[in-house]
């Protein structure tokens, strides 16, 4: 096939709308609202 083994293994990035992320951030920050840009960064990628 020409393939790689690596092609199996990666996964393919979830493309969100820009209003969903920043409904999933306001969501986040209304739960912890002393969480800093990166906790929040960290919540998201979790």
């Amino acid at each position: 096939m020409g393939l790689t083994r690596s092609i199996f293994y990666d996964a393919a990035a979830a493309a969100l709308d820009t209003g969903e992320i920043l409904a999933r951030i306001g969501t986040i920050y209304d739960e912890f609202e002393c969480y800093g840009y990166r906790r929040i960064g960290a919540a998201l990628r979790h």
